[in-house]
């Protein structure tokens, strides 16, 4: 894996300068609560709030690029999704949330072992795939070699 990680870092490397890498941080902060501004903390608390009366569908839902998100980053996703309008944001959760629970009921989401064939570890060796960082511009940079082996 130490040789995937230098490879992402030079791909990282080539996307950003020193100059540029000062702003990049800047935008990449944003979606903590502590980099909000007042206006947006208002609406974060009430939030975060709400969030705890609802059933855990939601949680999937807001979680649904897996446990490496931080708590605090996924919920200031989806409420910047909907530039921190809260009625909105909820109203999109409940849709996003709907539109899962119908999906499952298709089968959509299968056990990742019986989809693979084999265990996640030995697919994740095989074909190594990393959200390393974010570009310039704020964007995550994802970095895949599939079929490369480390």
């Amino acid at each position: 894996m130490k040789a995937f990680e230098t490879f992402a870092l030079e791909i990282l490397k080539s996307f950003t300068s020193s100059d540029e890498s000062k702003s990049k941080v800047d935008v990449v902060d944003r979606g903590y609560p502590s980099y909000l501004s007042q206006q947006e903390q208002s609406i974060y608390h009430p939030f975060a709030s709400e969030l705890q009366n609802r059933p855990k569908e939601w949680k999937e839902t807001i979680f649904c690029f897996g446990t490496n998100e931080e708590e605090e980053y996924a919920y200031c996703r989806w409420l910047r999704a909907q530039k921190f309008d809260l009625e909105a944001t909820l109203q999109m959760i409940d849709q996003a949330t709907q539109l899962r629970i119908e999906a499952k009921t298709h089968g959509f989401y299968p056990d990742p072992h019986d989809a693979l064939g084999v265990e996640e570890s030995i697919y994740k060796t095989q074909y190594p795939q990393l959200i390393y960082s974010h570009t310039m511009d704020g964007c995550p940079l994802y970095i895949t070699r599939p079929g490369a082996l480390i």
